[in-house]
């Protein structure tokens, strides 16, 4: 029975993989018609590209390629297509039985309960409301502590990318307040946090929003290393800064620094020059990720998303083990560790045969 159940997951697993490459491949035909990309030659892709990827018994797509080199107008054999990241590479560098506990904000509240991170106000989880210090509540008492807080922000506990995520505000609409909290109910599963006071620093790129350093770390020789960074922000209005609910992100190298290639989106920016001017608050959230990281050892490849407070000290936001990764801006999904780590998988691959 235990083998049946096995190979069972083990199908499943893999038909929704079967899933997830076509979807990339679509997101990226639709891509390919909707935006300017490296044209390039058959040449240049057989003489720079070819040759690296033959060593592991792949020819990807050119259009990877195309698509991604447009912001240095070059192919870089070391992008990663995203049809066979987010399947094959992404179940070898991460163990995805660990992908739901990953996601679920509930359970990364108590994991890092010693974090600096929003305060838990309430949480909704098996049809249970729960206080900040873990005592189950009824639903009046659990509505009786949100108004007493009077405004806070209520997230899904297992979604991603800004979805389901608004604010309650009891003091000023106390009617309307109730009734996305009764929505909310229905839906499932929900952490209400109390609203993080960002640095001045981050309110000067949107005050709308809780604008957030995302920083990609991997666990490669025994150690963690830096992948690659990029602050976030909202567009004016906006309560989230995620890119998939309209927000902007630049480029961030590792001391902080926006990237010179980066563009300065003038309505938001208005006369500052946020090039040169270091971001408070990344070197500290860059080192706490690296140490946060070993926790969460069964995954090796993480994005972490850190808010700034007003004394400059990251906010631990959430962390994805999914990290969206628009190679076309940032550049490589693995940055310099991409050949060890495809290596690496070469070496897995040829265990397993």
């Amino acid at each position: 029975m235990v083998n049946i159940t096995n190979f069972a997951n083990k199908l499943l697993l893999e038909l929704r993989y079967m899933v997830y490459r076509k979807r990339q491949r679509d997101i990226l035909n639709k891509n390919m018609k909707d935006y300017e990309y490296y044209e390039g030659s058959k040449e240049e892709y057989e003489k720079v590209v070819l040759p690296f990827w033959e060593k592991y018994g792949m020819k990807p797509d050119i259009r990877w390629f195309q698509f991604f080199g447009y912001k240095d107008q070059k192919f870089n054999p070391h992008f990663i297509p995203d049809d066979f990241f987010y399947t094959d590479l992404y179940k070898f560098l991460n163990d995805v039985n660990f992908d739901e506990k990953l996601q679920n904000k509930i359970f990364l509240d108590s994991m890092l309960h010693d974090v600096n991170r929003p305060r838990a106000v309430l949480k909704y989880e098996n049809k249970l409301f729960v206080s900040e210090n873990n005592e189950f509540l009824t639903k009046e008492e659990a509505l009786q502590t949100l108004k007493k807080e009077g405004k806070v922000i209520v997230k899904p506990s297992d979604d991603m990318q800004g979805n389901g995520v608004e604010i309650l505000n009891f003091t000023d609409n106390e009617k309307k307040a109730k009734k996305l909290f009764e929505e909310k109910v229905k839906l499932g599963d929900f952490i209400v946090q109390e609203l993080v006071k960002q640095s001045d620093q981050m309110n000067r790129l949107n005050k709308s929003s809780v604008n957030t350093f995302r920083i990609t770390t991997l666990l490669i020789n025994d150690k963690v290393e830096f992948v690659s960074s990029i602050v976030r922000y909202g567009q004016e209005g906006s309560i989230v800064d995620n890119m998939a609910r309209g927000g902007i992100s630049r480029v961030l190298d590792k001391d902080g620094y926006m990237s010179k290639q980066a563009k300065i989106h003038e309505k938001l920016f208005t006369t500052e020059d946020f090039k040169s001017e270091k971001l408070e608050g990344f070197k500290e959230a860059l080192a706490l990720a690296k140490k946060l990281h070993p926790r969460f050892s069964h995954a090796r490849y993480i994005g972490w998303d850190f808010a700034v407070d007003q004394n400059n000290q990251p906010v631990f936001i959430e962390l994805n083990a999914y990290p969206v990764n628009n190679q076309r801006q940032y550049g490589p999904a693995l940055g310099d560790f991409t050949a060890q780590i495809l290596d690496e998988y070469l070496e897995y691959k040829k265990s397993k045969k």
